[in-house]
Protein backbone atom coordinates (compact mmCIF):
# COMPACT_ATOMS: atom_id res chain seq x y z
CA UNK A 1 0.00 0.00 0.00
CA UNK A 2 1.40 3.40 -0.95
CA UNK A 3 1.80 6.47 1.32
CA UNK A 4 -0.99 8.55 -0.22
CA UNK A 5 -3.29 5.03 0.25
CA UNK A 6 -2.41 5.54 3.91
CA UNK A 7 -3.02 8.78 4.29
CA UNK A 8 -6.59 10.72 2.72
CA UNK A 9 -5.37 13.91 3.35
CA UNK A 10 -2.35 13.90 1.02
CA UNK A 11 -4.93 12.67 -1.62
CA UNK A 12 -7.23 15.84 -1.00
CA UNK A 13 -4.16 18.19 -0.87
CA UNK A 14 -3.06 16.86 -4.64
CA UNK A 15 -6.66 17.49 -5.28
CA UNK A 16 -6.62 20.90 -4.21
CA UNK A 17 -3.81 21.46 -6.09
CA UNK A 18 -5.47 20.21 -9.43
CA UNK A 19 -8.47 22.70 -8.12
CA UNK A 20 -6.19 25.62 -7.43
CA UNK A 21 -4.40 25.30 -11.11
CA UNK A 22 -7.60 24.50 -12.88
CA UNK A 23 -9.23 27.71 -11.57
CA UNK A 24 -5.85 29.83 -12.56
CA UNK A 25 -6.50 28.93 -16.58
CA UNK A 26 -5.28 26.23 -16.33
CA UNK A 27 -1.21 27.38 -17.40
CA UNK A 28 0.67 24.60 -18.93
CA UNK A 29 3.62 23.01 -17.49
CA UNK A 30 5.74 24.96 -19.65
CA UNK A 31 4.09 28.17 -19.17
CA UNK A 32 4.24 27.50 -15.21
CA UNK A 33 8.39 26.93 -15.52
CA UNK A 34 8.55 30.37 -17.75
CA UNK A 35 6.35 32.47 -15.26
CA UNK A 36 8.16 30.60 -12.36
CA UNK A 37 11.50 32.24 -13.52
CA UNK A 38 9.58 35.76 -14.29
CA UNK A 39 8.43 36.00 -11.08
CA UNK A 40 12.14 34.50 -9.63
CA UNK A 41 13.37 37.50 -11.44
CA UNK A 42 10.88 40.47 -10.54
CA UNK A 43 10.83 42.22 -7.11
CA UNK A 44 7.59 40.69 -6.43
CA UNK A 45 9.47 37.22 -6.84
CA UNK A 46 12.40 37.78 -4.37
CA UNK A 47 11.27 34.79 -1.90
CA UNK A 48 10.57 32.38 -4.76
CA UNK A 49 13.67 29.80 -4.49
CA UNK A 50 11.93 27.06 -6.31
CA UNK A 51 11.79 26.90 -10.30
CA UNK A 52 8.85 24.92 -11.52
CA UNK A 53 10.64 22.24 -13.84
CA UNK A 54 7.48 20.64 -16.03
CA UNK A 55 8.69 16.96 -15.20
CA UNK A 56 8.11 17.66 -11.05
CA UNK A 57 4.88 20.02 -11.73
CA UNK A 58 3.49 16.64 -13.58
CA UNK A 59 4.28 14.37 -11.11
CA UNK A 60 3.42 15.97 -8.48
CA UNK A 61 -0.22 17.03 -9.90
CA UNK A 62 -0.85 13.67 -11.37
CA UNK A 63 -0.45 12.13 -7.95
CA UNK A 64 2.88 9.77 -9.20
CA UNK A 65 5.16 11.05 -6.22
CA UNK A 66 4.64 9.19 -2.97
CA UNK A 67 5.32 11.20 -0.59
CA UNK A 68 3.84 15.40 0.34
CA UNK A 69 5.60 18.37 -2.39
CA UNK A 70 7.72 20.14 -0.20
CA UNK A 71 6.11 23.78 1.45
CA UNK A 72 9.32 25.18 -0.86
CA UNK A 73 7.54 24.10 -3.85
CA UNK A 74 3.86 24.86 -2.66
CA UNK A 75 4.70 28.28 -2.21
CA UNK A 76 6.27 28.76 -5.38
CA UNK A 77 3.89 27.06 -6.94
CA UNK A 78 1.14 29.36 -5.66
CA UNK A 79 2.89 32.33 -6.40
CA UNK A 80 2.88 31.31 -9.94
CA UNK A 81 -0.59 30.32 -9.99
CA UNK A 82 -1.46 34.08 -8.61
CA UNK A 83 0.27 35.57 -11.65
CA UNK A 84 -1.00 33.32 -14.19
CA UNK A 85 -4.72 34.06 -11.96
CA UNK A 86 -4.38 37.44 -12.88
CA UNK A 87 -3.53 37.42 -16.93
CA UNK A 88 -6.37 35.32 -16.78
CA UNK A 89 -8.54 38.03 -15.31
CA UNK A 90 -9.29 35.63 -12.24
CA UNK A 91 -9.15 36.95 -9.00
CA UNK A 92 -6.28 35.75 -8.11
CA UNK A 93 -7.74 35.58 -4.33
CA UNK A 94 -9.94 32.80 -4.94
CA UNK A 95 -7.25 30.23 -4.93
CA UNK A 96 -6.95 31.02 -1.26
CA UNK A 97 -3.95 32.82 0.64
CA UNK A 98 -0.85 31.44 1.92
CA UNK A 99 -1.72 30.99 5.13
CA UNK A 100 -4.19 28.46 4.32
CA UNK A 101 -2.60 26.44 2.27
CA UNK A 102 0.03 26.05 4.86
CA UNK A 103 -2.26 24.87 7.22
CA UNK A 104 -3.00 22.40 5.07
CA UNK A 105 0.36 21.53 3.83
CA UNK A 106 0.83 20.86 7.68
CA UNK A 107 -2.28 18.64 8.45
CA UNK A 108 -1.71 16.23 5.64
CA UNK A 109 2.36 16.19 6.23
CA UNK A 110 1.08 14.77 10.30
CA UNK A 111 -1.39 12.20 8.57
CA UNK A 112 1.54 10.96 6.26
CA UNK A 113 3.86 11.14 9.32
CA UNK A 114 1.58 9.32 11.61
CA UNK A 115 0.86 6.39 8.96
CA UNK A 116 4.46 6.30 8.28
CA UNK A 117 5.22 5.65 12.31
CA UNK A 118 2.55 3.52 12.43
CA UNK A 119 4.00 1.10 9.36
CA UNK A 120 7.36 1.27 11.00
CA UNK A 121 6.41 -0.01 14.52
CA UNK A 122 6.85 -3.95 13.82
CA UNK A 123 10.55 -2.90 12.44
CA UNK A 124 10.69 -0.73 15.71
CA UNK A 125 9.72 -3.60 17.99
CA UNK A 126 12.15 -5.85 16.30
CA UNK A 127 14.89 -4.15 16.90
CA UNK A 128 14.73 -3.68 20.55
CA UNK A 129 12.94 -0.12 21.17
CA UNK A 130 10.77 -0.64 24.26
CA UNK A 131 7.13 1.13 24.10
CA UNK A 132 4.80 0.63 27.06
CA UNK A 133 1.36 2.13 26.80
CA UNK A 134 0.15 5.06 28.15
CA UNK A 135 -2.16 4.83 31.27
CA UNK A 136 -5.46 6.18 29.56
CA UNK A 137 -6.89 7.68 32.42
CA UNK A 138 -4.94 9.28 35.25
CA UNK A 139 -6.77 10.71 38.27
CA UNK A 140 -6.11 13.54 40.94
CA UNK A 141 -3.93 10.70 43.13
CA UNK A 142 -1.87 9.51 40.68
CA UNK A 143 1.45 10.91 40.16
CA UNK A 144 2.65 12.16 37.25
CA UNK A 145 5.50 9.95 36.51
CA UNK A 146 2.54 6.84 36.00
CA UNK A 147 2.37 8.15 32.26
CA UNK A 148 4.77 5.40 31.45
CA UNK A 149 6.37 4.46 28.36
CA UNK A 150 9.73 5.47 26.75
CA UNK A 151 11.12 5.07 23.39
CA UNK A 152 15.03 4.82 22.53
CA UNK A 153 16.66 7.18 24.65
CA UNK A 154 14.05 9.74 24.75
CA UNK A 155 11.41 9.59 27.83
CA UNK A 156 8.97 11.72 29.16
CA UNK A 157 11.87 12.42 31.93
CA UNK A 158 13.93 14.31 29.23
CA UNK A 159 10.61 15.89 28.17
CA UNK A 160 9.56 17.09 31.55
CA UNK A 161 13.33 18.58 32.44
CA UNK A 162 13.04 20.88 29.34
CA UNK A 163 9.80 21.99 29.76
CA UNK A 164 10.52 22.26 34.10
CA UNK A 165 13.93 24.37 32.32
CA UNK A 166 11.38 26.98 30.81
CA UNK A 167 10.54 27.92 34.55
CA UNK A 168 6.45 27.78 32.89
CA UNK A 169 4.56 26.27 35.44
CA UNK A 170 6.16 24.72 38.41
CA UNK A 171 5.28 27.20 40.77
CA UNK A 172 1.91 26.93 40.08
CA UNK A 173 1.53 23.13 41.55
CA UNK A 174 -1.22 24.31 44.19
CA UNK A 175 -3.61 25.75 41.33
CA UNK A 176 -2.82 22.43 38.95
CA UNK A 177 -5.27 19.24 39.10
CA UNK A 178 -3.16 15.41 39.29
CA UNK A 179 -4.75 14.57 35.78
CA UNK A 180 -3.86 17.99 34.25
CA UNK A 181 0.11 17.38 35.17
CA UNK A 182 1.55 15.25 32.72
CA UNK A 183 -0.09 17.61 29.74
CA UNK A 184 1.96 20.91 31.40
CA UNK A 185 4.85 18.96 31.12
CA UNK A 186 4.41 18.00 27.90
CA UNK A 187 2.74 21.38 26.30
CA UNK A 188 6.37 23.27 26.51
CA UNK A 189 8.44 20.39 24.41
CA UNK A 190 5.77 20.38 21.66
CA UNK A 191 6.76 22.11 18.50
CA UNK A 192 3.31 21.65 17.17
CA UNK A 193 0.06 21.73 18.75
CA UNK A 194 -3.34 20.55 16.88
CA UNK A 195 -6.18 21.10 19.12
CA UNK A 196 -9.91 21.39 18.27
CA UNK A 197 -12.59 23.33 20.80
CA UNK A 198 -16.50 22.53 21.05
CA UNK A 199 -17.32 24.69 23.92
CA UNK A 200 -14.85 27.40 24.70
CA UNK A 201 -11.89 29.30 23.42
CA UNK A 202 -8.41 27.26 23.62
CA UNK A 203 -6.40 28.02 26.57
CA UNK A 204 -3.88 29.05 24.72
CA UNK A 205 -5.84 32.02 22.97
CA UNK A 206 -7.96 33.07 26.28
CA UNK A 207 -7.80 36.63 27.70
CA UNK A 208 -7.34 37.36 30.96
CA UNK A 209 -11.24 37.84 31.82
CA UNK A 210 -12.42 35.48 29.45
CA UNK A 211 -10.36 32.66 31.42
CA UNK A 212 -10.98 34.18 34.52
CA UNK A 213 -15.13 33.69 33.51
CA UNK A 214 -14.61 30.13 32.35
CA UNK A 215 -12.82 28.99 35.13
CA UNK A 216 -15.27 30.17 37.49
CA UNK A 217 -17.92 28.60 35.58
CA UNK A 218 -16.15 25.72 35.92
CA UNK A 219 -15.26 25.88 39.59
CA UNK A 220 -18.33 28.07 41.27
CA UNK A 221 -17.21 27.05 44.75
CA UNK A 222 -13.39 28.06 44.28
CA UNK A 223 -12.22 31.23 46.04
CA UNK A 224 -11.74 34.21 43.90
CA UNK A 225 -7.57 33.47 44.46
CA UNK A 226 -7.46 30.14 43.14
CA UNK A 227 -9.17 31.21 40.23
CA UNK A 228 -6.82 33.76 39.93
CA UNK A 229 -4.04 31.08 40.34
CA UNK A 230 -5.57 29.32 37.42
CA UNK A 231 -6.03 32.63 35.63
CA UNK A 232 -1.72 33.34 36.02
CA UNK A 233 -0.98 30.17 35.00
CA UNK A 234 -2.89 30.01 31.81
CA UNK A 235 -1.60 33.50 31.11
CA UNK A 236 2.36 32.16 31.59
CA UNK A 237 1.54 28.93 29.58
CA UNK A 238 0.89 31.41 26.30
CA UNK A 239 4.67 32.17 26.48
CA UNK A 240 5.75 29.13 24.25
CA UNK A 241 3.54 30.96 21.11
CA UNK A 242 5.62 34.14 22.00
CA UNK A 243 9.39 32.73 22.75
CA UNK A 244 11.93 33.10 19.84
CA UNK A 245 11.84 29.41 19.32
CA UNK A 246 7.91 29.41 19.31
CA UNK A 247 5.80 26.41 19.16
CA UNK A 248 3.20 26.40 16.57
CA UNK A 249 -0.24 26.46 17.38
CA UNK A 250 -3.33 24.70 15.06
CA UNK A 251 -6.43 25.40 16.41
CA UNK A 252 -10.29 24.61 14.72
CA UNK A 253 -13.23 26.36 16.54
CA UNK A 254 -16.61 25.46 16.43
CA UNK A 255 -18.70 28.08 15.49
CA UNK A 256 -20.73 27.34 18.38
CA UNK A 257 -17.40 28.63 20.74
CA UNK A 258 -18.18 32.25 18.92
CA UNK A 259 -21.78 32.46 19.50
CA UNK A 260 -22.87 30.83 22.47
CA UNK A 261 -21.29 33.40 24.87
CA UNK A 262 -20.24 31.85 28.78
CA UNK A 263 -19.02 35.73 29.21
CA UNK A 264 -20.32 38.85 29.47
CA UNK A 265 -20.38 40.82 25.88
CA UNK A 266 -17.36 43.07 26.38
CA UNK A 267 -15.50 39.97 28.06
CA UNK A 268 -16.44 38.37 24.64
CA UNK A 269 -16.44 41.00 22.27
CA UNK A 270 -12.52 41.58 23.78
CA UNK A 271 -11.62 38.28 23.31
CA UNK A 272 -12.86 37.83 19.78
CA UNK A 273 -10.95 40.67 18.71
CA UNK A 274 -7.79 39.32 20.10
CA UNK A 275 -8.41 35.97 17.98
CA UNK A 276 -7.99 38.53 14.91
CA UNK A 277 -5.62 39.70 16.12
CA UNK A 278 -3.00 36.76 17.13
CA UNK A 279 -4.29 35.21 13.69
CA UNK A 280 -1.21 37.32 12.18
CA UNK A 281 0.87 35.27 14.35
CA UNK A 282 2.81 33.20 11.51
CA UNK A 283 2.97 30.47 14.10
CA UNK A 284 -0.76 30.56 15.03
CA UNK A 285 -3.40 29.04 12.42
CA UNK A 286 -7.27 29.32 13.50
CA UNK A 287 -10.09 27.51 11.21
CA UNK A 288 -13.92 27.86 12.35
CA UNK A 289 -16.15 25.06 11.60
CA UNK A 290 -18.73 26.83 10.56
CA UNK A 291 -22.77 25.67 11.32
CA UNK A 292 -23.69 25.33 7.58
CA UNK A 293 -20.90 22.74 7.34
CA UNK A 294 -23.35 20.47 9.42
CA UNK A 295 -21.89 18.03 12.18
CA UNK A 296 -18.49 16.73 12.37
CA UNK A 297 -16.12 13.86 13.52
CA UNK A 298 -15.14 16.18 16.44
CA UNK A 299 -18.88 16.63 17.86
CA UNK A 300 -18.12 14.98 21.12
CA UNK A 301 -15.22 17.01 22.50
CA UNK A 302 -12.40 18.66 22.49
CA UNK A 303 -9.22 17.04 21.06
CA UNK A 304 -5.58 17.75 21.53
CA UNK A 305 -2.40 16.48 19.99
CA UNK A 306 1.01 17.02 20.77
CA UNK A 307 3.92 16.56 18.43
CA UNK A 308 7.64 16.93 19.71
CA UNK A 309 10.89 17.90 17.44
CA UNK A 310 12.25 14.47 17.88
CA UNK A 311 10.44 12.43 15.04
CA UNK A 312 11.16 9.08 16.37
CA UNK A 313 8.97 10.54 19.65
CA UNK A 314 4.86 9.58 19.23
CA UNK A 315 2.71 12.18 19.47
CA UNK A 316 0.63 12.78 22.78
CA UNK A 317 -3.71 12.92 21.90
CA UNK A 318 -4.90 14.43 25.12
CA UNK A 319 -8.44 14.34 25.63
CA UNK A 320 -10.29 16.96 28.60
CA UNK A 321 -13.16 15.85 30.72
CA UNK A 322 -15.03 17.47 33.59
CA UNK A 323 -13.07 15.86 36.25
CA UNK A 324 -10.58 13.92 34.38
CA UNK A 325 -8.30 14.16 31.09
CA UNK A 326 -7.90 10.96 28.89
CA UNK A 327 -4.42 9.97 27.38
CA UNK A 328 -5.40 7.57 24.58
CA UNK A 329 -1.78 5.94 23.82
CA UNK A 330 -2.31 3.04 21.40
CA UNK A 331 -1.28 3.29 17.64
CA UNK A 332 -4.57 2.97 16.27
CA UNK A 333 -6.04 5.26 18.68
CA UNK A 334 -3.21 7.96 17.61
CA UNK A 335 -3.81 7.35 14.03
CA UNK A 336 -7.55 8.34 14.53
CA UNK A 337 -7.54 11.66 16.22
CA UNK A 338 -4.44 12.72 13.71
CA UNK A 339 -6.74 11.74 11.34
CA UNK A 340 -10.45 13.46 12.65
CA UNK A 341 -7.95 16.72 13.23
CA UNK A 342 -6.97 16.78 9.35
CA UNK A 343 -10.50 15.98 8.59
CA UNK A 344 -11.46 18.85 10.19
CA UNK A 345 -8.64 20.76 8.87
CA UNK A 346 -10.29 20.13 5.29
CA UNK A 347 -13.79 20.55 6.42
CA UNK A 348 -13.32 23.90 8.54
CA UNK A 349 -13.94 27.53 6.69
CA UNK A 350 -9.92 28.68 5.56
CA UNK A 351 -7.73 30.89 7.87
CA UNK A 352 -8.35 33.81 5.75
CA UNK A 353 -12.57 32.85 5.79
CA UNK A 354 -12.24 32.47 9.46
CA UNK A 355 -10.77 35.60 10.32
CA UNK A 356 -13.88 36.92 8.06
CA UNK A 357 -16.24 35.50 10.60
CA UNK A 358 -14.57 36.43 13.68
CA UNK A 359 -14.94 39.81 12.36
CA UNK A 360 -18.38 39.11 11.60
CA UNK A 361 -19.28 37.42 15.08
CA UNK A 362 -17.04 40.06 16.61
CA UNK A 363 -19.11 43.18 15.17
CA UNK A 364 -22.41 41.62 15.99
CA UNK A 365 -21.01 41.21 19.97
Amino acid sequence: MSDADRAPALRAFIADLNTAWKTAGPPSYTDLRKLSRQVRQSTHGAGLRVELAESTTQEILSGQRRGLPKWQWVASFLAVLRVAAAESDVNPDSLGTLEYWKARHEAADAELHEAKRMACEPAGAAAGIAQRPILARRTADQPVTSYDWELGSHTPTDLYRRALALGLWQDYRDAVPGWFETYLHLEPAASLIRTCETHFIPGLLQTEEYASAVIGLGHPGFPAAQVMRRVELRMRRQQILHRPNASRLWAVLDEAVLRRWPVARATMRTQLRYLIDICEQPNVTIQVMPFSAGSHTAAGGPISILRFPEREIPDVVYLEQLTTALYPSEPDDIHHYNQVLSRLGIEAASPAASVKILREVAEEA
